[in-house]
């Protein structure tokens, strides 16, 4: 009888040692067959940021730079030809030109405007461009939606210059 036990001890030892020598095998050669797929790379999306940076030094009306909003481009070479104007919503959900907001970028790539204090925290706004090729009323390119900076604060608004070389708006 003790002979017994000790021979079902042994064959029950042996298996389970074969079973799992076995499968720690198949495991280590099946974890190098496997390689791990790369990571897509993550491309981040330009966002609004708000400032309380001092205001340039050529600044004349201290009343007017205490608050701006910009809107910087990525590139410098791109941006000179393209048309720019901030748009307000009306209660209809219609986008306006905002008047004396127009231009175009300048030799740093940014355009900017002052925001009086009358308009300090209003909104909703938005950034626009235009194509400057074939049909000039083309919008290439909207930021989102944003409200005007408080009293000493600045909003720049990053444009991505993919979305304007390749002429494929965001909008």
């Amino acid at each position: 009888m003790i002979i017994g036990r000790i021979i079902i001890s042994i064959v029950l030892l042996t298996s389970m040692l074969w079973f799992f020598g076995l499968n720690a095998g198949l495991s280590q050669s099946a974890a190098q067959e496997i390689t791990p797929e790369p990571r897509p790379t993550i491309t981040p999306i330009p966002r609004s940021t708000l400032t309380t940076e001092t205001t340039d030094s050529n600044d004349s009306d201290e009343s007017l730079a205490n608050s701006r909003i910009i809107l910087q481009s990525e590139s410098e070479t791109i941006t000179t030809t393209f048309v720019t104007v901030v748009q307000w919503q009306d209660t209809s959900n219609h986008w306006i030109d905002v008047d004396g907001w127009r231009g175009q970028f300048d030799h740093q790539g940014r355009v900017r405007w002052w925001v009086a204090p009358k308009d300090f925290k209003t909104g909703e706004f938005r950034w626009a461009i235009f194509s400057p090729y074939g049909n000039k009323n083309e919008v290439v390119w909207v930021s989102e939606s944003f409200y005007l900076p408080d009293s000493g604060q600045m909003l720049i608004i990053p444009v991505d210059a993919r979305h304007l070389a390749s002429g494929s708006p965001n909008k």
